[in-house]
């Protein structure tokens, strides 16, 4: 039973990875970034420690 989910960028590092982990880890591809900083601001709060303000990207939010 595979027990932990383990999500990577590319379907090469996914089949890569999943061979060092072994079968209790599912590791699969996202095909690209799901989050990236807003295009129309700054991108960081400067008062909170410059926490990075992240948004879902259109194409992934499903």
């Amino acid at each position: 039973m595979k027990e932990n989910l383990v999500i990577v960028e590319s379907p090469i590092k996914a089949y890569t990875i999943q061979m060092f982990l072994g079968k209790n880890y599912h590791v699969v591809s996202s095909y690209g970034h799901l989050i990236d900083l807003p295009k129309k601001e700054i991108g960081i709060d400067i008062k909170k420690n410059f926490k990075p303000n992240y948004v879902i990207l259109s194409k992934k939010k499903k």
